[in-house]
Order: structure tokens, then sequence, then C-alpha cells
């Protein structure tokens, strides 16, 4: 739980701010599921962990969380 209320607790610039989503080129669910699944510096890489399913919907919520789209229904 590196992320707990959108913040980084390893490396406090890369959090899960719009800003810094935006900033980091994580601004839609393809980048956000590549980087849960594959990681990345201090990420791990949580797709051997998680099915394809589990990691688009915490990409979702990812954005959703930040206005950046729709729910998906």
């Amino acid at each position: 739980a590196c992320h707990i209320g959108g913040n980084n607790m390893i490396l406090p610039e890369k959090n899960l701010r719009k800003q810094a989503l935006k900033a980091n080129g994580m601004d839609n669910v393809d980048a956000i599921m590549y980087q849960v699944t594959n990681g990345k510096n201090g990420m791990p890489a949580f797709g051997g962990r998680f099915t394809e399913e589990q990691i688009e919907r915490v990409s979702r919520y990812v954005l959703q969380e930040f206005g950046q789209i729709e729910p998906r229904r």
C-alpha cells in the first residue's frame, strides 16, 4: 500500500494526483495497466499476482478517483 490516500510513501513526487499522473504519462488506462503489470523504478510488477481484469479495475479506479474517466458500468 504505497499509495495510501493518493500519496507515495517511497517517491513522494510519484503520487496519484491528477497533475503527477499527467506529468508522468499515466493519464490513461493503458499506461496505468502497463505500469501495474510490469512495474518500474520503485514500483513492483503485479502482472503475475493479479489477473488482467483486476489490473484494469485498479487502473480505472485510479483514474476515476481523480475525475479522468467515467465509471465503468
